[in-house]
């Protein structure tokens, strides 16, 4: 029992005095995939379901050798706070497909799998374990924009394996914007479930949309870009005005260092 206490505490020290070392091996870890895959997005479906499976495993993992659940914000219902502020993005992120009712529930079921299992995974390596390790030496709200940026750039990374540019980009930026969305609830619920729930409407929404228009992307009409635009802007705005009214920084800081 020593030993393993002794190993936890040792593995605690590593992270927290080399943060930027952990952040790059996450980002690499959750971008691996899109980096030596040509083509990650034509990758079967059951892969990609098998590869977040043992992705949500490993963080499940590592957060247990930590004992950092609670930390992390993988916690009970009794340490959730502001849950409201959730309905924002998500009426948000819904309000920007139309058409489900157009998809079967034979298409529907594992295509919401995988979207669960994508936000479940990235929030926890990102909103979750990443967020713990940086906010001792950034402080909360720094940790949040930090987090948001990689993030996204683990979108960005599938050019690495031959996806087009442009759309990548687009993606990436909206990924930084889920992303900073994800760690200003986190910041203000105390969970990452509230990301969780968010990030799970926005992957299966874009996954519809695709099924929808049959594997292809289609332009969207002008009135679409404007809606999808004004929306962003919103509940960035939103969420700006949430890390503004968040508890004093020391106050989490406290909580968050806090020997699990």
């Amino acid at each position: 029992m020593k030993r393993s206490r002794l190993r936890r505490t040792q593995f605690q020290q590593v992270v927290q005095r080399h943060p930027w070392v952990t952040a790059g091996a996450i980002v690499v870890l959750c971008s691996l995939p899109a980096c030596l895959l040509d083509g990650w997005s034509a990758v079967s479906l059951q892969a990609r379901l098998i590869h977040h499976a043992l992705m949500a495993v490993l963080a499940a993992v590592v957060l247990a050798f930590a004992g950092w659940w609670a930390e992390a914000g993988v916690n009970a219902p009794s340490r959730w706070r502001n849950l409201h502020l959730t309905a924002i993005p998500l009426v948000a992120v819904l309000a920007m497909f139309r058409g489900i009712g157009e998809v079967g529930g034979a298409q529907f079921a594992p295509y919401a799998a995988l979207a669960l299992l994508i936000a479940l995974q990235r929030e926890v390596w990102f909103r979750g374990i990443l967020f713990r390790v940086l906010v001792p030496g950034l402080g909360p709200h720094r940790a949040v924009g930090l987090t948001a940026l990689l993030f996204g750039l683990v979108q960005a990374a599938e050019v690495l394996g031959g996806a087009a540019p442009g759309v990548t980009m687009v993606k990436a930026v909206g990924a930084v914007l889920l992303g900073y969305v994800s760690g200003a609830l986190r910041l203000r619920t105390r969970s990452v479930w509230p990301g969780v729930v968010v990030g799970t409407a926005f992957y299966l929404i874009s996954f519809l949309e695709r099924l929808r228009a049959s594997g292809d992307f289609v332009p969207l009409s002008a009135e679409r870009i404007r809606l999808q635009i004004f929306l962003a802007a919103a509940v960035w705005l939103c969420a700006r005005y949430w890390m503004r009214k968040a508890q004093q920084p020391g106050a989490l800081e406290a909580e968050t260092v806090r020997a699990g």
